[in-house]
């Protein structure tokens, strides 16, 4: 209807305009006008004002409807503004923490390294008898401070490649897969034969090259292959093998024990951090990080891990990387 009087006092029903706004638009100019409200729920976002100027108009019903359609559009938008405005701020409070977290596990991994470092090379150097010959017992007990040193390196390093961000994928280079599974394997013949297992390691005679991060994979390799041999008794075996899918651009690196196997209900939880099965506890303590950083490590490199176990007749674990040139091998 025609602009209100500002000096006047309203009648009910009706809004008094603000003189303010008048002066803005030209009291003069302005004839009739619709003034909606803006919100959510309880949430007033503000008012939209339309005016007329010149002659003045009675709104119709098609005009009104139109009007609550812009308005509906209008607040659809300031609300969808709100929302990613929220997530943005999410987002960069978990970026912070991610940080803070990156940054305390690398201090805290740095202070632990060096006095760590410091115990093994003294440790090294009693045993080899640089203060002198040990009697049997001292040198039973000092060989298993070195085995539980050796584990809490393991453990550090285990923690600071679950923190850390993943390699950049234009840092990778092209890796021998059966180059290193061989190095790896070799490496392992040690332990093996300690704990009185045989280790059978079965490779083509020609290289297979992935893309990747080198030392990423054969750290991520070895946890595989380490706990087959950890978690495999006496007289028993690990079987290391490899297959070619050049169908499927992959090639499977193949880890067997007949060891204790896993729990049914500990399979969905394997690769969860600080996740140990059940029986895992019985036969060696450890903290559960060693495949969750596996499954990280080969999930960056768009590859996969999967197990299959059958408690107390052993476990199979594949791990799949795609090929750097599946032509090549095809």
């Amino acid at each position: 209807g025609p602009a209100a009087d500002p000096d006047a006092a309203p009648e009910a029903g009706t809004i008094r305009t603000p003189g303010w706004l008048l002066d803005a638009v030209g009291r003069e100019r302005t004839v009739s006008g619709v003034v909606a409200a803006l919100g959510e729920g309880d949430t007033p976002f503000g008012l939209l004002w339309i005016i007329r100027e010149g002659t003045p108009l009675v709104w119709s019903s098609v005009e009104g409807a139109l009007t609550h359609h812009v308005l509906g559009n209008l607040a659809h938008g300031l609300i969808q503004a709100q929302l990613i405005s929220r997530q943005q701020q999410a987002v960069r409070k978990l970026r912070a923490l991610n940080q803070a977290k990156s940054d305390f596990v690398g201090t805290v991994n740095h202070e632990l390294r060096t006095p760590l470092a410091s115990i093994a090379g003294y440790l090294e150097m009693i045993i080899d008898g640089v203060g002198g010959e040990l009697p049997p017992e001292a040198s039973t007990m000092l060989h298993a401070v070195e085995r539980n040193t050796t584990k809490l390196s393991e453990l550090i390093e285990n923690i600071s490649a679950l923190s850390s961000r993943e390699t950049d994928a234009s840092d990778y280079g092209p890796v021998d897969i059966v180059h290193l599974v061989s190095q790896l394997t070799s490496r392992a013949v040690l332990e093996a034969s300690a704990g009185g297992l045989t280790l059978d390691c079965t490779l083509p005679d020609h290289a297979i090259t992935v893309s990747g991060d080198r030392d990423q994979l054969s750290a991520a390799i070895a946890i595989v292959l380490s706990n087959a041999i950890k978690f495999t008794q006496e007289d028993g075996s690990v079987a290391v093998g490899l297959t070619l899918d050049p169908g499927h651009g992959h090639v499977v690196v193949l880890v067997r024990d007949t060891g204790i196997g896993i729990p049914p209900d500990d399979l969905p939880h394997l690769f969860d951090s600080f996740h140990r099965a059940a029986n895992s506890n019985q036969v060696l303590p450890g903290a559960g990080v060693g495949l969750s950083v596996a499954r990280k490590t080969f999930e960056a490199h768009h590859g996969t891990i999967t197990v299959e176990s059958r408690l107390g007749a052993g476990t199979a674990v594949a791990i799949t990387l795609p090929l750097l040139n599946p032509a090549a091998v095809g």
